[in-house]
């Protein structure tokens, strides 16, 4: 069967509405939200990470992340991130400057004690507590090495399995919600248009067949 004008449009139509749904959904989806995940002894002592690369040009936060399997108040204390730190018997263990360099050259730098405030985040659903310590720009397309030094010994914190972390910062999804509103809003309206030009498309074909027959 030949296809008319208007259901090769309405097709093409559709096909680009999915199309383009399809391409966000990927570009989405190899976004490298989480490059860094490095298990931490918490001895004194420089840490560096191996090389990795991101592909937003956006902040990444680097934090260390610990199991929630110390009692949360005391797990909060030695984290730093308490709530109530007078009411804490237990010291913070997290004294750390970090760096974070690309082609040897040093991008950014700071303290976990420059960063008191930021992030101390509970996440009940899998039961750790983060410690944001710091956090940088990243350029999409380069390739950095994060070097960790602790000051302190704070291997009492070893029992909740500590990870040193680099994400991408959460602001990211505020920051691509107008362009998933847009891409949707264009995704759907090809897929409705071309809906609509297959069904004139057959309104019309099959007007014509009641034509013929008639004659």
């Amino acid at each position: 069967m030949k296809w008319s004008r208007l259901t090769k449009i309405g097709v093409i139509a559709i096909g680009a509405g999915i199309l383009a749904f399809g391409a966000w959904q990927l570009w989405l989806e190899t976004r490298i939200k989480h490059p860094v995940t490095v298990p931490l002894s918490m001895a004194a002592g420089e840490v560096i990470t191996p090389e990795f690369k991101v592909n937003l040009d956006k902040y990444y936060v680097i934090s260390i992340e610990a199991d929630g399997n110390i009692e949360n108040n005391d797990l909060s204390c030695m984290m730093g991130v308490s709530r109530r730190p007078t009411w804490c018997n237990r010291e913070s263990v997290i004294h750390a400057n970090w760096r974070v360099m690309t082609d040897r050259q040093t991008v950014a730098e700071g303290s976990s004690d420059d960063n008191k405030s930021g992030g101390g985040d509970y996440d009940d659903r899998k039961n750790t507590m983060e410690r944001s310590i710091g956090a940088f720009k990243g350029s999409a397309g380069k390739k950095y090495v994060l070097y960790v030094d602790f000051v302190k010994d704070g291997r009492s914190l070893a029992m909740a399995k500590p990870r040193l972390k680099v994400d991408l910062a959460a602001t990211w999804i505020e920051d691509t919600l107008l362009q998933e509103a847009v891409v949707y809003a264009v995704a759907f309206t090809f897929v409705i248009v071309g809906a609509i030009l297959l069904v004139i498309s057959a309104v019309i074909r099959i007007g014509n067949r009641h034509w013929i027959n008639g004659q």
